[in-house]
């Protein structure tokens, strides 16, 4: 995952070609996940792409959907209230990154903020997060209910 957040990283999701087992296909279609910086126009990784393609295939690029990747700033009010609120827990506050993505992106592209806040008393398992056996231990969902109930309150406050 370190590289991850240091890297641009490029899977190969998709690819398509030809259609039997015996013919050379024409064509060939290759669909990308790029997960990148926020400095990081669409202008520039299409540049970086070219690089890796012999300049005397036939290629084109298209861009099926592009969302910039965002961050919020930690010096703002709801910030601040969440910093309040998990050493009033007990708790440090630790800003981080996340590889994949979200609907927060969308959100930030309208300028609005966006934290992804959770306090729990058990140490997270990394490894059933989205799985089939993703569960929720009862007293870490009581602490995010209090977590939520105090940055309520500390925002009312501010």
């Amino acid at each position: 995952m370190l590289h991850a957040l240091t890297h641009i990283t490029v899977a190969k999701t998709v690819l398509r070609a030809g259609e039997a087992e015996n013919v050379f296909p024409e064509e060939a279609e290759a669909e990308l996940d790029i997960r990148f910086f926020p400095e990081n126009s669409k202008e520039e990784l299409l540049s970086m792409l070219r690089k890796y393609v012999p300049k005397n295939y036939g290629y084109r690029f298209e861009v099926k959907s592009y969302l910039p990747s965002t961050y919020s700033s930690l010096n703002t009010t709801l910030y601040r209230a969440i910093e309040k609120t998990v050493s009033e827990m007990g708790y440090k506050p630790l800003p981080i990154f996340q590889t994949g993505s979200s609907d927060s992106a969308w959100v930030r592209q309208l300028g609005i903020p966006v934290y992804h806040f959770m306090t729990t008393r058990k140490e997270l398992e990394i490894s059933r997060i989205h799985g089939t056996d993703e569960r929720i231990w009862k007293e870490d969902l009581l602490a995010i209910v209090e977590g939520y109930w105090r940055l309520i309150t500390n925002l009312s406050r501010v």
